[in-house]
């Protein structure tokens, strides 16, 4: 009985110490990975820096602070760098690249929702790349806003062309030319459409 008993104690203790051993690497391991990311947002915003352009490395940032966001997707300076240096890196003409700018911009406009021009930068994505709906939806909350913003009619013009829309195009260039009757760009638009 007595051995039965010094087994269990020797067992009891074997699991208690392997316990702390696993908990003791786990902490240890979280801290390693929670100090990593810290350096990956360093090195980012550092390499984003544009106080000093000679120092500024726009890929290292891209690279950095892309790891980074992957993990905490949340971070508005790192999300605002990210968005600098991107357009930079990467020309505009890679898919994955605008995709990653349009999941940043709605990421930031999140945690932000009333910078306008970050949704203006988000329409002109929206349209190049052909989300014809998004674009139509922010247009009209950035209109409701302020109707005679010239580069959102622009583009919500562009957008309901795209869908072949040309009715609701037409209606919003005659509303457009009616308020500002010297601008080119609608007076074109407008005979495009009224062509259609």
């Amino acid at each position: 009985m007595r051995r039965r008993w010094e087994r269990l104690a020797r067992l009891a203790i074997t699991a208690i110490t392997a316990g702390a051993v696993i908990g003791g690497w786990h902490v240890i391991r979280q801290r390693q990975i929670r100090n990593e990311i810290a350096a990956w947002r360093t090195a980012g915003l550092a390499a984003a820096d544009n106080t000093d352009p000679n120092a500024a490395d726009p890929e290292a940032a891209v690279r950095w602070l892309g790891q980074y966001l992957r993990r905490v997707p949340n971070d508005p300076q790192a999300l605002e760098a990210y968005l600098r240096c991107r357009p930079i890196v990467d020309a505009g003409d890679q898919p994955q690249a605008r995709q990653e700018m349009i999941d940043a911009l709605q990421e930031l406009l999140g945690l932000q929702p009333n910078r306008d021009e970050l949704r203006r930068q988000l329409l002109e994505l929206y349209v190049e790349d052909g989300f014809d709906q998004q674009a139509q939806s922010l247009a009209d909350a950035l209109l409701a806003k302020n109707p005679d913003d010239q580069q959102v009619l622009a583009l919500d013009v562009e957008a309901r062309m795209d869908q072949r829309d040309w009715t609701a195009a037409q209606q919003i260039l005659e509303d457009w030319t009616g308020r500002c009757p010297q601008n080119v760009q609608a007076q074109c638009g407008l005979l495009t459409a009224m062509l259609r």
